[in-house]
């Protein structure tokens, strides 16, 4: 009866304890969660060297992908700020906005099969249509996953920037320990 009699308070003292920690956690600032890829520049402005992408948001978990029309599939979503090559002095980086899953996805008959030169190996590579803004999304596939970048149109060479991307994202995926340890690389070289 006593062991009965004690466990309300117990329970209570625990919920009290857990409401502390809880409201003392919700004043106390803490870094923002990344916002979730809008393809716009965000407040903080990162200045990349021509060559250079970094990325600025991600991994964030999301629910859908670009390019399939209204879908639900599990992805982690990034973007990287990007200075290509021979910019001009004061040019503002492209955002790239990019997404991983492992979901299966069959893409849509009117995307189109990519033929790079260089492109990255062991990656089939497919892009949808233009968008209106002349972006279009590339699908890199790996067998075990699929990438997927929205890239501007008019960039002098699309095909080196998947390429990097997709080798150093592999680099990462093969070396995570566990599911939930894949991540973006922070840094994309493609030389001047």
């Amino acid at each position: 009866m006593r062991a009965s009699a004690a466990r309300p308070g117990i329970l209570a003292t625990a919920l009290a304890a857990a409401l502390v920690v809880a409201s003392t956690q919700a004043c106390v600032p803490g870094p923002a969660a990344p916002p979730p890829p809008s393809g716009r520049a965000g407040p903080a402005v990162v200045r990349p060297e021509a060559g250079t992408a970094v990325l600025v948001s991600g991994a964030a978990s999301v629910k859908g992908v670009p390019g399939l029309g209204r879908n639900a599939v599990e992805a982690l979503a990034g973007e990287y700020a990007f200075l290509p090559a021979g910019s001009a002095d004061g040019a503002e980086p492209v955002r790239i906005p990019v997404w991983f899953t492992r979901e299966p996805v069959v893409l849509p008959a009117d995307w189109s099969e990519q033929a790079c030169r260089t492109g990255p190996a062991g990656f089939s590579i497919s892009v949808s249509p233009a968008e209106a803004d002349g972006s279009s999304v590339w699908a890199l596939g790996a067998g075990s996953y699929l990438l997927l970048a929205r890239l501007p149109g008019g960039l002098t060479d699309p095909c080196r920037l998947v390429k990097v991307f997709a080798e150093r994202f592999s680099f990462f995926h093969r070396y995570a320990g566990r599911p939930e340890d894949v991540s973006f690389p922070a840094l994309l070289e493609l030389g001047r």
